[in-house]
């Protein structure tokens, strides 16, 4: 596996049509203990010449993190980018997937909230597609049932579902969500303990 860390600047190559067809995707987690984000994605456009991460803080303005030029060494490799130093707040992530100067594509955002929350979670890749899967990676057990709910950013409850406090990973539909921008919450015994953006 192959891990770049932040050093100002990446940047990356891939064929941008070729990406668009396949669904390209990046993963991103906060790991609240490591106090680290992680973006992860598949190479497997061996046509790309560089792939290009940003991050923008308004959904409008895109700066360049990071910059990796493609290889046969990362044809078919799970490529890792961590940011060992994120500033608190909620971010969006992309990666630029480039074969020339006038053919590039843009993979999905994904927000990445680093979070201020005690009870940390983050989403994770599922080979189930409709599935979000979020993983605990707090500090602490959680102390009583935990209300999860997908909400519209007007504040209306899409999903609604309630999970033991023992519970470190959950599974939830969202194969139902239209395109757009939806809110992940977590309560319990009416405190909120987490919230976070899901971009669909």
């Amino acid at each position: 596996m192959f891990r770049m860390f932040i050093t100002g600047c990446l940047a990356f190559l891939l064929d941008p049509a070729v990406a668009l067809e396949n669904g390209f995707e990046i993963n991103g987690t906060y790991d609240a203990m490591a106090k680290t984000v992680e973006i992860r994605w598949k190479n497997n456009e061996p046509g790309a010449v560089r792939f290009i991460l940003q991050k923008s803080y308004d959904e409008k303005g895109w700066i360049n993190l990071d910059t990796l030029y493609n290889s046969t060494d990362f044809n078919q490799q799970m490529i890792l980018w961590e940011d060992r130093n994120p500033s608190p707040g909620g971010f969006l992530y992309r990666l630029v997937t480039e074969v020339d100067e006038a053919n590039f594509s843009l993979s999905k955002p994904v927000y990445i909230v680093v979070s201020p929350f005690k009870y940390s979670w983050n989403s994770i890749p599922t080979a189930r597609k409709g599935i979000l899967k979020l993983k605990y990676s707090g500090e602490g057990i959680i102390g009583g049932v935990i209300n999860f709910f997908i909400q519209t950013p007007s504040g209306r409850v899409l999903l609604r579902s309630r999970f033991s406090s023992f519970t470190d990973q959950i599974e939830v539909p969202v194969a139902n969500l239209g395109k757009g921008t939806y809110i992940l919450s977590m309560f319990v015994e009416g405190d909120l303990i987490w919230r976070q953006k899901l971009i669909k």
